[in-house]
């Protein structure tokens, strides 16, 4: 029941991110100053597209928990009351399948700099509120680099680089990240 219910939801979760994305890029492309109605919808289509980004990592990895208990007497579905994000699954899996290549590509997926972007931009969206967005109107400037960013409160992401081609290269990076960790689990799981 947990491995279809988190296959379901990482299926729901990737159409979502791709159609936010989608619509995103396309007002975007549109306007980078849009009347209040159409940033209202931008902000809505930023933070679906984020939220529904880390939530398809989150039932994928969810999924591989789930196929690990049936093949893991260590693992049980007890195990997945408390938190079960990318992180705490992975710290679940890890022990009973320690050299399995579906182990290294969540370990490879955690550590990834666009993860923690995902993850952190849904976050501020989540609890903070909408950052601040750097829009560049063609000819465009030079980009802030992320790290040279001016400062922002504690925990604030530096403005985010709004471009149809930016927020594709979460979605290309979102899918890859969920095909990686499918298609190592179906290279075998041993314990």
């Amino acid at each position: 029941m947990l491995a279809a219910a988190a296959e379901n939801g990482c299926v729901a979760r990737v159409q979502a991110m791709r159609r936010h994305a989608a619509d995103l890029g396309a007002s975007l492309q549109e306007s980078y100053a849009p009347p209040p109605d159409e940033r209202d919808r931008q902000e809505a289509d930023l933070f679906e597209t984020f939220s529904n980004a880390s939530s398809a990592v989150e039932c994928t990895f969810i999924w591989v928990f789930a196929h690990a208990c049936r093949l893991a007497p260590a693992l049980t579905l007890a195990d997945a009351t408390g938190p079960m994000y990318p992180t705490d699954v992975l710290g679940r899996v890890r022990p009973a399948f320690p050299g399995a290549p579906v182990t290294a590509a969540m370990e490879e997926i955690v550590k990834a700099a666009p993860y923690q972007q995902i993850r952190n931009l849904r976050n501020v969206l989540s609890h903070r509120g909408t950052p601040g967005r750097l829009l560049a109107i063609p000819p465009s400037p030079p980009r802030i680099p992320y790290e040279n960013a001016r400062d922002l409160p504690d925990g604030t992401p530096p403005e985010w680089d709004m471009t149809q081609e930016n927020i594709q290269g979460i979605v290309n990076w979102t899918e890859g990240a969920v095909v990686r960790v499918v298609e190592a689990a179906g290279s075998g799981m041993s314990a």
